[in-house]
């Protein structure tokens, strides 16, 4: 058996990415090292750039997923909106043929702090889909798909706070002390603040 990688040797974002490819065989898990190769045309390129007679590997093959998780991630999300107007388009764009496309130009219509948080939402999911991939196959230990999976439980719920609150400002949370005694007017008024950390949700502030 495949001795358990320390999941930090994984890139999460790039597996979740292959794994939910409708494509199989998109590309190819290294469970020696973490690596993930990309497939192209049918071919596998090495480290070395040259094709790679994937007979001679261990590799396991990615992708061949079926659509119906990432549009439960959309209905979930579309479920967690407090904008009735945006709700509207959401579930309308989720009916019939086409939904990914219809859901995808919704959220670029929506309010600059929902979309974020959709993005958030999204990737946590899919990277939830690739621990749990990784756990199924023991790539990793337990140890570290639970701390994972935790963190990031944690910043799904995150993102739909931020869906369900009605109105919010946002604030990059390193400028949260020189905007404090604006921020704190904000949040007085009733309206809630939403803080980012490099562009993403991370935290909510809201009056108790």
């Amino acid at each position: 058996m495949t001795q358990a990688l320390p999941l930090t040797s994984i890139d999460l974002e790039e597996l979740a990415r292959h794994l939910d490819s409708p494509e199989y065989g998109a590309g190819y898990f290294d469970p020696a090292t973490g690596a993930i190769y990309q497939a192209l045309e049918g071919e596998v390129l090495g480290d070395d750039g040259e094709p790679v007679d994937l007979d001679d590997t261990d590799w396991v093959s990615l992708g061949g997923r079926s659509s119906h998780e990432a549009y439960d991630d959309m209905a979930a999300f579309a479920a967690a909106v407090a904008d009735p107007k945006l709700v509207d388009r959401l579930e309308s764009a989720l009916r019939g043929r086409g939904a990914f496309r219809r859901f995808k130009d919704a959220m670029y219509a929506a309010p600059e702090p929902v979309g974020r948080a959709w993005n958030s939402f999204r990737n946590s999911r899919a990277e939830i889909r690739a621990v749990a991939w990784l756990l199924t196959h023991e790539f990793v230990s337990e140890a570290d798909g639970s701390v994972a999976l935790e963190d990031l439980h944690r910043a799904c719920d995150e993102a739909l706070a931020v869906a369900r609150t009605p109105t919010a400002v946002t604030c990059e949370s390193d400028d949260l002390p020189a905007r404090w005694r604006e921020l704190s007017t904000v949040v007085e008024s009733g309206e809630n603040v939403v803080l980012l950390k490099d562009g993403e949700p991370w935290a909510l502030i809201d009056r108790l």
